[in-house]
């Protein structure tokens, strides 16, 4: 009897062991985790429509007019087919189709999509990441 318990105890903790590393279910399955945003990160984003540390991502023309007639230092624009006028900015960003901006002075331009048509005042923006198929003109 006195080696049968040893063994025992030993059967039960590597037992135990093993149980503990299949307890997380079948890991063959193709499903893959999903990420949930923290309260802290939702409130680290800045709110759209409004200029805030001197980013303005408009997804809204209406409830960001005033901010886009101020100007902000990036301006975004998440956009397609309406007409905006911006205030001057450093950086003018565009994601849409169909945007007519009529703007201030801004020293580059981001644009994807086609069909936008963007006006400057001063001296010309850097157009490197303007995409085909978009019009950049100087105020007349």
């Amino acid at each position: 009897m006195k080696k049968t318990l040893p063994a025992l105890v030993t059967a039960g903790v590597v037992a135990t062991l093993l149980a503990g590393c299949t307890a997380g279910g079948d890991r063959s399955s193709s499903a893959s985790p999903t990420a949930t945003p923290s309260a802290s990160a939702a409130a680290a984003a800045p709110a759209a429509n409004t200029c805030t540390d001197g980013v303005l991502t408009v997804t809204d023309a209406k409830k960001a007019a005033k901010a886009l007639a101020e100007g902000c230092k990036s301006v975004f624009l998440l956009l397609s087919n309406t007409q905006v006028t911006v205030g001057d900015a450093e950086k003018l960003g565009i994601e849409g189709s169909g945007v007519t901006v009529k703007g201030g002075h801004f020293d580059t331009l981001s644009v994807l999509g086609s069909g936008n048509t963007i006006t400057y005042r001063g001296e010309a923006p850097d157009t490197t990441n303007v995409a085909d198929g978009n019009e950049v003109t100087a105020a007349r």
